[in-house]
């Protein structure tokens, strides 16, 4: 049975390959085992027989999150880990007294987009070729007391 638990250092090594194959210009492993030592940032992992299914990450500023990364291994999705993992993440932040949360996502990404609006974040702007230099950046915030 899949959980969802705190990220540490045994994860960071299958959540670098699962950047690698998610995003153009994944994190390291390097910059993923330096999360762990950053008090700002929150990472947790869905994981079942000891194996990475997916992972999201948020930055905690004052009553505010940054949500930084979410994926999900190639061959795992459309499982709905993708929204077990935002939804449990959500709570934690919601209890932990967060108001207010954000994101960017990249315009092409339709099914996150789905997501996200499905949990009620709405779009508040856009970067210009964000990604790579060519892809714009939609930003959305969440305000968690709706």
């Amino acid at each position: 049975m899949p959980e969802i638990v705190k990220m540490n250092a045994a994860h960071v090594a299958e959540i670098a390959e699962i950047e690698k194959v998610s995003f153009k210009t994944p994190w390291s492993a390097q910059m993923i085992a330096d999360e762990l030592k950053n008090p700002l940032a929150h990472y947790f992992v869905i994981e079942k027989d000891a194996q990475v299914l997916a992972y999201m990450g948020y930055y905690r500023i004052l009553d505010e999150a940054h949500i930084t990364n979410i994926a999900v291994k190639p061959d795992e999705k459309r499982k709905g880990y993708g929204k077990a993992l935002l939804s449990f993440v959500l709570d934690e932040m919601k209890d932990d007294g967060v108001s207010k949360v954000t994101l960017e996502v990249n315009e092409k990404n339709v099914a996150a987009i789905r997501l996200y609006e499905s949990f009620g974040f709405r779009p508040a702007g856009r970067r210009k070729k964000y990604y790579e230099g060519v892809d714009d950046a939609l930003i959305y915030w969440l305000n968690t007391g709706e």
